[in-house]
């Protein structure tokens, strides 16, 4: 008996077939807005981290009451943006030691740490050029520590405190992150067709503390966030949205600096009026009133809720 089999015409209709799906499927889908959220949550996870161990690294040595053992830029949080450059990037010049070079929670595999890259709020895509990044990781994401200016200090702002009253100032660097390393477009800058930029802003406080910046904070390509409801609540996170809108949810429009600076959403948009910082109007969600769990007891009580940046897993 004769085994059926396909014909070599039916098999070439078969393969044109496949082939025009998926050049449909790759026009429908593109690849880079689906990495976009990997690797934003990946840069964000890992920035988050480093900047937490370093606060706590420098705080449990100068607590340990051996503080002249210890350099004076391991007992404090980075002063210069270079210095955190070192704090973050692991040197992959194993052949080097000494204070400068025993650091690093990111391995990397291109470092620049002596090289002061100044954060421009209004970068142009020259300015993010291959070689000028301060270190780039081993999975291909290229960082820029960025300062205020050539001395290397952080930039600051001054944010009211619905908690304590006055303001509190608050010191930060301008973190640029390149998600997909030397690939383009390699800009910071929404494209007129309406496609993404790869390099997006974050700001590092100097109690380590990460905040999103930027298009990442409206749109959800790049993260989804959420609002941990408070403990009494019926249920303990709210619905899947972007930053922007659970920031205004869970904070409505006071800042509480001093418990969560995650709450800071008008001093941000304030520092970032008129740069490249500033997330377009268009694109901008309308603001919602806040969300009833999260809405104080008092006008000098702290919202109950704080926004939860939601992880993504990996493919």
């Amino acid at each position: 008996m004769k085994k059926k089999a396909f014909t070599i015409p039916e098999i070439l209709i078969f393969m044109t077939i496949v082939g025009v799906i998926c050049v449909m499927m790759i026009t429908i889908i593109r690849p880079n807005d689906k990495y976009y959220k990997y690797g934003y949550y990946n840069a964000y996870y890992v920035l988050a981290t480093a900047g937490y161990n370093i606060l706590e690294d420098a705080m449990d040595k100068k607590n340990s009451g051996s503080v002249d053992t210890y350099p004076v830029e391991d007992i404090a949080f980075p002063k210069e943006a270079k210095d955190l450059c070192k704090k973050l990037a692991l040197n992959p010049d194993t052949s080097l030691s000494g204070p400068d070079e025993d650091y690093g929670y990111i391995n990397t595999t291109t470092y620049n740490c002596k090289t002061q890259f100044i954060a421009k709020k209004n970068p142009t895509d020259s300015d993010f050029a291959k070689g000028k990044e301060s270190f780039k990781s081993t999975n291909s994401m290229r960082f820029f520590i960025g300062a205020k200016d050539n001395t290397g200090a952080p930039f600051n702002i001054e944010v009211p405190d619905a908690v304590n009253g006055g303001s509190v100032k608050i010191f930060f660097y301008l973190i640029w992150v390149d998600l997909n390393g030397d690939r383009g477009p390699n800009t910071a800058k929404i494209a007129n067709n309406g496609r993404l930029p790869d390099i997006v802003p974050f700001a590092m406080t100097t109690t380590g503390k990460l905040m999103p910046l930027g298009y990442p904070t409206v749109d959800k390509t790049y993260m989804v966030s959420r609002i941990k409801y408070p403990t009494d609540a019926k249920t303990d996170y709210s619905t899947v949205d972007n930053y922007y809108v659970s920031q205004m949810k869970a904070y409505g429009n006071k800042e509480y600096p001093s418990i969560d600076v995650m709450s800071i959403r008008s001093s941000w948009n304030t520092f970032t009026t008129g740069t490249d910082l500033k997330v377009s109007s268009k694109y901008v969600p309308k603001e919602t009133a806040q969300d009833t769990h999260c809405v104080p007891g008092s006008e000098t009580d702290p919202s109950p809720c704080y926004v939860v940046i939601e992880e993504m897993k990996a493919f």
